[in-house]
């Protein structure tokens, strides 16, 4: 399983407890204010076990599900780094929370405003390969907001995304 993961015991009455670990690997993840932001977990071992799971950002509860496969969704309201945790609990109510898994909120794209993302240290030859090696699911090395289409020089191998957003007056 991917993302951060952690294992609480029980007395030998309690219920196998259960591994949870956030879906995906959250330092590939981008995502954006107003944006609505899917969350979910993987689940070692029964999912029948848990009755419910939260997830809290800065102490307080962003989403929760009682349901199996145990999704909810986040809409974040600021940019910056935020320490995402994952609070389950079982059917004898016995409750336990992952360790903080660090997440990054980019500000909302504005009219005209466009991103620079950058990868050093990349020698893929065409888009196709960098398709290929899924490099756009990586989180880049370095992020830039841009007001006009330029480029710079950032060594012998790298490669970078511009994306944007224009909105109608």
């Amino acid at each position: 399983m991917a993302g951060i993961q952690y294992l609480a015991l029980g007395p030998p009455s309690a219920p196998m407890p259960q591994r949870v670990a956030l879906r995906g690997d959250p330092s590939s993840m981008t995502n954006y204010v107003g944006k609505e932001v899917l969350l979910e977990v993987d689940i070692e071992g029964d999912a029948v076990v848990l009755k419910r799971i939260e997830y809290i950002v800065a102490g307080a509860v962003v989403g929760a599900s009682s349901t199996p496969p145990f999704r909810a969704k986040w809409t974040p309201e600021n940019d910056g780094g935020f320490q995402l945790r994952i609070r389950s609990t079982d059917i004898s109510n016995a409750e336990y929370e992952t360790p903080a898994i660090p997440m990054r909120v980019y500000k909302t794209f504005g009219n005209g405003e466009i991103t620079r993302d950058i990868w050093h240290h990349r020698k893929e030859p065409s888009l196709k390969e960098v398709d290929r090696v899924a490099l756009m699911r990586i989180m880049p090395d370095k992020k830039q907001f841009i007001k006009s289409l330029s480029t710079s020089e950032y060594g012998d191998h790298y490669t970078q995304r511009i994306s944007g957003y224009l909105l109608p007056p």
